[in-house]
């Protein structure tokens, strides 16, 4: 094993158990979690598996392969997190809309407000 190869698992390693320490997901995010972990160790310890995969699907190398997986995966997450950020941005909109007209209070019939306005002050 080489070097590059024992740095790449200690990192895969690293990240699915920071992952397992940090979030409290349901079974099917761990379980996908782990089924990655696992992939990526296997993938890094046998480099022919995924070169042999690669060739079966009309791919060069087993690199290209593993990178264009990993550019769909980027693209989905980017995708699945702007979607939820979008959806907080609205659900943040609607509070603070229903906050304001909770809130919301009249001008007082006697202040100088409504004179000041209308004698552009």
């Amino acid at each position: 094993m080489s070097l590059i190869q024992l740095i790449l698992i200690i990192l895969v390693v690293l990240a699915t158990g920071t992952y397992f320490r940090r979030y409290r997901s349901c079974f099917l995010d761990n379980a996908i979690v782990a089924t990655l972990g696992v992939g990526g160790v296997v993938m890094i310890v046998m480099p022919q598996w995924t070169t042999a995969m690669a060739h079966l699907l009309g791919v060069g190398r087993g690199v290209d392969l593993v990178m264009y997986l990993g550019w769909i995966a980027i693209t989905f997450v980017s995708l699945l997190l702007y979607s939820k950020l979008r959806s907080m941005e609205l659900k943040l909109t609607e509070v603070v809309r229903s906050h304001a007209i909770d809130h919301a209070r009249r001008p007082e019939a006697g202040s100088n407000n409504g004179k000041q306005q209308e004698e552009g002050i």
